[in-house]
């Protein structure tokens, strides 16, 4: 028998039905126009919301690292000025730790491949064995493809390097080699109101048939990172430029952006199927600023005019990190770099103490000797001290202890 309370309920299951449709359909709208968008350059720093994290984070990709091998051979293009030296101390220390081969080398500097000339495979120390391989090259050079290649072939090596937002990257090079670079000195400071003085004046420093002549560290105020690639960093075409960056394209299989460097970490470590204690990080080599805020907008364009092609590159390479970032899975993203920098903060506590000092094992490069460097003091009592040690060394304490390393091994064969 048909009751008034079934006929309503007939009556209310197309409405509810409908109104489950209609929903659908707006979630579904929603979630095409939420898809995430980097922002834009001018933003120092992307905040993720808090997140209740997994207290065991290697269950984050537990399933993953299972089934992966880790890849073992790396080529790493250390640019300047781009939080680089923290990547490379990481990298050194999986090689250490894992009995891999670091390419080394053979020059008067323990820290570089005969920079600013171009690589050649005759910068580097020789193997013990014939039947041997180089696994990592991660020292500073000036990229040669074709010479790299050699000791480091392309279909087994994994091609990473890092970039940084033009503006934060023009007034850390200016700051940091300011007393090296003779052109530099046309104004008294490293200010941003000098900053902006010294652009005004750039395009007559550098309109000399060679400027090496008037500055021999010319390239380090014009597109140095397009200098660090191998280009010519004078030749501003539109088409030299797009050349440049298939090329690069072509060459790499990641290019990481150091203002977003935890997500560039991850994205590192999905490359190469390394463990997560293998990404702890500290910050080295980095200035202590008395003025740290956000550059004028104005002074950013024209660091954006004056290095258009390291402008160029960072558009580029930065769209494709987000893409690689969208394809890694934002959420998972959010998880990992929230695990990643408590993984960091538990490694910094573990190893050094507040006062950070400079002593003879963690000395950094400081050019004219007129910045203000963060430094640490290693805890002794640490447990993990062999790590801890190497993750405070400068770079070219790092770099000279490999080297003593190596010509101590081949000192025992030579007496065997």
């Amino acid at each position: 028998m048909l009751t008034i309370q079934k006929l309503q309920k007939d009556m209310h299951r197309p409405v509810c039905m409908l109104a489950l449709f209609v929903l659908l359909c707006i979630l579904c709208f929603h979630g095409q126009r939420v898809q995430f968008r980097p922002p834009s350059y001018v933003v120092e720093k992307m905040r993720y919301p808090n997140r209740k994290l997994d207290k065991d984070f290697e269950k984050i990709d537990g399933d993953k690292m299972k089934q992966a091998v880790p890849e073992k051979y790396l080529m790493f293009l250390k640019t300047h000025k781009t939080a680089g030296t923290s990547l490379m101390n990481m990298i050194e220390r999986y090689a250490e730790s894992h009995n891999l081969t670091i390419a080394l080398p053979n020059g008067v500097n323990a820290d570089q491949f005969d920079y600013p000339h171009k690589f050649t495979e005759e910068l580097v120390l020789p193997l013990f064995k014939p039947e041997q391989d180089y696994n990592v090259i991660c020292h500073h050079m000036r990229f040669n493809s074709f010479e790299v290649e050699k000791i480091m072939p392309k279909h087994k090596t994994k091609y990473v390097t890092i970039l940084r937002e033009p503006g934060r990257l023009f007034e850390s090079i200016f700051d940091y080699y300011y007393e090296q670079v003779v052109f530099f000195h046309k104004v008294p400071t490293t200010m941003p109101v000098d900053i902006n003085e010294w652009l005004d004046m750039a395009p007559t420093l550098y309109g000399y048939a060679n400027p090496e002549n008037e500055d021999k560290l010319w390239f380090i105020g014009k597109n140095m990172e397009f200098f660090d690639f191998g280009f010519n960093p004078l030749n501003e075409t539109d088409e030299y430029i797009g050349a440049a960056i298939k090329k690069i394209e072509s060459q790499f299989d990641l290019v990481l952006i150091s203002d977003y460097f935890l997500e560039s970490e991850v994205l590192f470590k999905d490359l190469m199927n390394w463990e997560w204690k293998d990404m702890r990080t500290l910050k080295l080599n980095s200035r202590i600023k008395v003025n740290d805020g956000p550059l004028p907008e104005q002074l950013r364009k024209k660091i954006r005019k004056w290095n258009k092609a390291d402008a160029a590159l960072f558009d580029h390479f930065n769209a494709t990190f987000w893409r690689k970032i969208q394809d890694y899975n934002l959420e998972k993203m959010r998880v990992d770099t929230e695990a990643l920098k408590r993984l960091n903060e538990e490694f910094e506590k573990e190893c050094v103490t507040a006062n950070a000092t400079l002593d003879d094992d963690n000395l950094l490069y400081n050019p004219g000797q007129h910045l203000t460097l963060k430094g640490y003091s290693l805890k002794k009592d640490s447990k993990q001290h062999w790590e801890c040690s190497r993750a405070t060394m400068g770079t070219l304490q790092y770099s000279e202890k490999l080297r003593d390393e190596y010509n101590e091994k081949w000192r025992q064969i030579e007496t065997s």
